[in-house]
Order: C-alpha cells, then structure tokens, then sequence
C-alpha cells in the first residue's frame, strides 16, 4: 500500500505541499481501526502524523531506514506513542528525476498478527503461544 501511495503523482510533485500529500496518505487509512498511524515526512524525518500536527520523528529507526532511501519493515514492538503493540512500515517517495522527497509511513496494530502466529498448526500439533 505504501509503495503505491509514494508513486501517487501528487506525492512525487515537488511543488505541492507536504501537507497535502499527508491528506492523501490519512484519507487510506481513516477509518480503519488496524491503521493507529499514517504519516507524510520529509527527508529529514519532519512532517504530519496520524493527528495531522507537525512534528519530527527523525528519531523513529523505521523513518532512518526510509531516509536512506530504502523501505522499512520493523518487527511488532510497543509504540512510543500509543502504548500498543505495532508494526512499523515506512517507504521513501521521490520525485520525476529520481530525488527523495521524503517518506510515507504506516503503524499497524500488531495484535491480529500475534493471533494469527498463535494458532500455527506446526506438523500435527497446534501451538498456542
């Protein structure tokens, strides 16, 4: 989903406002409960979270990994933020000559996920976790 949204043409315009393109990755995701966050940031870890107030999260190692430019998939871990347990994705987006513009994030509750591992069926036997 993020790797669509960063080749949105809005989103690799460098004229448009980074606000906007936040507008863009929010509206995705609103109104689905498994999204606890969606941001829009630029290459220096600056921009609109889920709440749409500008903040910087350049300190989040999943936004380090997209601004070197490389797609970020973090293992569930506790949020800073939200207290929940989520997984954390973030993709870089550039523009038409190929320059970063920043990146698109996404953080997902982890829970179904967990649900999911926990009632692997390992060779004959059901493993509750």
């Amino acid at each position: 989903m993020l790797e669509t949204i960063a080749k949105v043409p809005d989103m690799r315009n460098p004229d448009i406002a980074q606000h906007d393109k936040w507008l863009i990755v929010h509206a995705v995701g609103e109104g689905d409960n498994k999204y606890y966050g969606l941001g829009c940031w630029d290459t220096t870890g600056k921009g609109y979270g889920s709440a749409g107030k500008y903040n910087d999260m350049s300190s989040r190692e999943y936004l380090q990994i997209s601004m070197q430019g490389k797609n970020a998939l973090m293992d569930p871990n506790w949020s800073q933020s939200n207290g929940h347990l989520c997984t954390f994705y973030a993709v870089p987006f550039y523009d038409w000559e190929g320059h970063q513009l920043g990146e698109v994030n996404a953080v997902v509750d982890a829970t179904a996920l967990c649900h999911t591992v926990a009632n692997i069926l390992s060779g004959k036997t059901l493993i509750h976790l």
